[in-house]
């Protein structure tokens, strides 16, 4: 795949679709900044035809909406409008929807995406997903309602031509399904709660059976029908057959049909797909009228369809993302049936029991922190919808939480009550930050109910306005006081379902990898405060110790106990992370003991490295670091990359910003270079120099590491370590290049560095840089000309410069795909740019009148 052939393709897809000449012009310098970052680019397992549907659209969104899609100036926030949408690019280049989210996934990770794109792009991905899902069922839905065509439209249509047109199946679901796509987008802000979208789609099957004659209907439809029941008989009937609360459908019905949906209720189908499709080219996205065509670049139904089919085959319900959440809301509902959204009598006796009755200033704080909410979800949504809409659903919404708030609490004094017998409990219930945790833990189950489950299509969450941490952010609450309310809220109330628990553990792991971390954290001023003490029961979270309770002596003189429990968290995660990244490195088990070891180091004494970072940079510069020193055959950081990229949780953004000093941010190996290897070489090298150690453990056995231990005798590198690969020049069988000592070609070495501590050094190659590139040239000519070998005999090359001495120029290519790929093209690659280092190795020759030997740094070629 050539820039020039890519760069015709998108002109030549540009015009065939009536691209504007600015988004043409746009579109080919996107590809080109692709193309020369992405030197293996045909790698990427991404055909010619997605890559010019991405760069287009791309450039589309940041032409026409330059600052956002929820720009509010009328003069910036649309500068002109769509002439090509989603829906014509993926039929004009026939790739799907789910193949062009996986193109543009990994566009995202070549090449920064801008704000406006990001916005875009996820509110698609969102809507897709959203719709995809209640198509599904709504297609299940419609033979539940409606009288089957064969047997009813079949006979009208022989006995009476004129009316066959409006009397189709085909034009009622039309109906309903305009209708429906009408006012989801006029009433839901963006769209995105699958819950409440489903219970529009179920008012307007609600509206449409109202005006259908009785006898296209199934029973008890047409009954209802004939005997003139109100709508609310309907609606009632229709809850039960979807499976979902009367309450909730009832509640959509009042907030967001009748206020939407009146003007369009009147409009026959014709109009209502006229007015459609005048909206969809407006917003330039999917058409969404085409699920009913049975279009193959948009279901994803089969797949979805037969995973539920077989559930139901082995005796299941089938699991599709509608029915998973209306089971999830269902249970959640049926758990509060009785909790009333107050405290209950059992709870108020509590309270009394107290040496001083907390009720009033926890009745107060609930107030506040309404109005926080209320405030913070009007805001959310005030840039897609009227926040009048909302006033009932914020109410609702927080009064659920409430309701689980209260009950949840008595739960955990009842089980206090029992361990220590004793029913007062005036510290825990007078502490202000348990009370906003636990609220905030009550609001992020209620609000994770609601959200949509649909990202299941993309084997992925989809992030929405209300997404955590929005709640900490909400409530003013730090991350560390949120978790440590996390696992008690989860054994206080068991009848949590599955999925609500999931979510609750992945909200932790955030927590423990990244958010605590965070510069300002309670966590650093426990860490100067505390002396670590490890915890009676390290795994056990009581919130009376959690929360300083003084009935634990010991505890009023440390608060080593939330701190041990809670870095005993942060070293379980890290040690499972560790693990599952060294199965896919292929590391021995013994090897594996010592990076634990050196991972356990820094999260008990070396912590200040995890402010404003994430735990897995840390996890990848100890298992580069141990194997660097350890193994013979190295284990290079790119490859760890790779294999961290497998796992679920990762995001580029964590290997290539990294912080290094105040806001100054890279790649994950300048990290390791600059920051990570000159704090922890003294500690790193211990493991190549001692002859004894003790056996590194699980955080499972041992809550620290003993600093002063030894580690393990490693094993002892042979000189092939340090070594470089031996390459050969294509179209000479008899010329090799190889290390040499003193070679001119190599980089001053820093007098700083130690032969011992260079071994922990890393060379890395920029993102993108092509090894014969005219930057790499100058790299290499100020090189020979600033080190010791050429002070005698100066080589100067065109555009070389002696200002001053280099640094090395190289960086992580993170984007290639495949270690395999890069390999195969390591040897060529040096020379493959027109011969360049060809040339320059026999301009060498002939000026120093000796065979060149080496073109290649004495160690560390890490990342060619």
């Amino acid at each position: 795949m050539s820039l020039d052939q890519v760069c015709t393709d998108v002109q030549q897809l540009a015009s065939e679709l009536g691209c504007s000449k600015e988004v043409s012009s746009k579109a080919a310098d996107i590809w080109n900044r692709l193309f020369s970052i992405a030197e293996g680019i045909n790698d990427f397992k991404v055909d010619r035809e997605s890559w010019c549907v991405c760069v287009l659209y791309v450039a589309s969104i940041e032409i026409r909406l330059p600052y956002g899609m929820h720009d509010t100036n009328p003069e910036t926030a649309q500068l002109q409008l769509p002439r090509v949408t989603v829906s014509q690019l993926i039929h004009k280049a026939n790739i799907s929807m789910l193949s062009f989210f996986r193109s543009m996934k990994v566009m995202g990770e070549v090449i920064p995406f801008s704000e406006p794109v990001l916005q875009s792009f996820r509110a698609l991905q969102r809507k897709y997903c959203i719709t995809s899902c209640l198509f599904h069922k709504f297609e299940k839905f419609i033979p539940e309602l409606f009288k089957d065509e064969t047997s009813v439209f079949q006979m009208i249509r022989e006995n009476d031509t004129t009316d066959a047109p409006e009397l189709n199946l085909d034009k009622v679901k039309q109906w309903i399904w305009s209708l429906f796509l009408l006012t989801k987008d006029e009433a839901l802000y963006c769209g995105d709660e699958l819950i409440t979208a489903f219970h529009l789609l179920l008012c307007a099957c609600t509206h449409v059976i109202g005006q259908l004659p009785s006898f296209l209907l199934q029973s008890p439809f047409a009954e209802y029908v004939i005997g003139g029941a109100d709508e609310a008989q309907i609606i009632e009937h229709v809850a039960s057959l979807a499976s979902t609360t009367l309450e909730e459908l009832q509640q959509v019905h009042t907030n967001y049909w009748q206020p939407y949906a009146n003007s369009t209720l009147h409009c026959d189908v014709s109009n209502l797909l006229q007015l459609y499709h005048r909206r969809y080219l407006k917003h330039g996205d999917i058409d969404e009228m085409q699920f009913l065509n049975y279009d193959s670049l948009l279901l994803s139904a089969p797949t979805i369809a037969n995973e539920s089919n077989q559930q139901a085959a082995n005796g299941g319900a089938p699991d599709t993302p509608v029915r998973a959440s209306l089971n999830t809301l269902n249970q959640l509902k049926t758990l509060l049936a009785h909790s009333p959204a107050r405290p209950s009598d059992q709870l108020v006796q509590y309270f009394k029991m107290c040496a001083a009755d907390p009720q009033e200033d926890i009745q107060s704080r609930v107030r506040q922190l309404q109005d926080r909410f209320h405030s913070g979800f009007l805001e959310a949504v005030s840039t897609t919808a009227p926040t009048s809409q909302f006033e009932q659903t914020v109410r609702q919404r927080y009064a659920v939480a409430l309701s689980l708030y209260y009950r949840v609490m008595e739960s955990m004094l009842k089980s206090e009550e029992e361990r220590l017998s004793t029913s007062d409990f005036t510290s825990l219930l007078s502490s202000d930050a348990f009370h906003t945790a636990l609220l905030a833990c009550s609001v992020e189950v209620v609000l994770a109910v609601y959200r949509s489950a649909s990202g299941k299509l993309l084997a992925r969450d989809l992030a929405t306005e209300f997404s955590f941490p929005w709640v900490l952010q909400v409530f003013n609450l730090s991350p560390f006081n949120f978790v440590k309310v996390l696992e008690s809220f989860i054994k206080a109330e068991p009848q949590l379902t599955v999925d609500i628990v999931k979510h609750l553990q992945l909200t932790e792991h955030r927590i423990l990898e990244e958010l605590a971390w965070h510069k300002g954290s309670p966590v650093f001023e426990l860490l100067h405060q505390s002396v670590l003490l490890t915890p009676t029961r390290p795994h056990q979270a009581n919130p009376t110790q959690l929360f300083l309770s003084p009935r634990s002596p010991e505890l009023r003189t440390s608060s080593s106990y939330p701190l041990a429990l809670f870095l005993g968290k942060v070293s379980r995660l890290a040690h499972s992370r560790m693990l599952q990244l060294c199965r896919y490195l292929d590391i021995s088990a013994d090897v594996q003991q010592k990076i634990w070891a050196c991972l356990e180091h820094v999260i008990n004494h070396r912590s200040e490295l995890l402010m404003d970072r994430h735990l897995d940079q840390i996890i990848m510069c100890c298992i580069y670091a141990i194997c660097k020193i350890l193994l013979e055959k190295e284990v290079k950081f790119k490859s760890i990359v790779a294999v961290y990229r497998r796992m679920p949780h990762a995001t580029q953004e964590v290997y290539k910003n990294v912080l290094l000093s105040d806001s100054k941010t890279d790649s994950i190996i300048t990290f390791y270079n600059q920051v990570f290897m000159q704090l922890l070489k003294a500690h790193i090298l211990q493991y190549y120099s001692a002859s004894s150690s003790r056996t590194a453990t699980s955080p499972t056995s041992s809550a620290n590491v003993n600093n002063s231990a030894s580690p393990h005798t490693p094993y002892t590198p042979s000189h092939k370590l340090l070594a470089s690969p031996m390459y050969t020049v294509p179209g000479h069988m008899n010329f090799y290049v190889s290390p040499m000592t003193d070679s001119p070609f190599k980089i001053p070495e820093s007098p700083t560095l130690t032969p011992t501590t260079r071994r922990l050094q890393t060379y890395t190659v920029r993102v993108g840089e092509r090894l014969g590139s005219a930057d790499k040239l100058k790299a290499i000519n100020e090189a020979i000309r600033m080190s010791p070998a050429s002070t005698t005999t100066r080589t100067s090359f065109p555009g070389g410069s002696t200002s001053h001495t280099p640094k090395s120029q190289k960086r992580l290519q993170f984007d290639q795909p495949s270690e395999e790929s890069a390999a195969k093209k390591s040897a060529p690659s040096v020379v493959s740019n027109t011969g360049t280092l060809s040339k320059l190795i026999s301009v060498i020759a002939s000026e120093r009148q000796q065979p060149p030997s080496s073109c290649c740094d004495n160690h560390d070629k890490d990342d060619n």
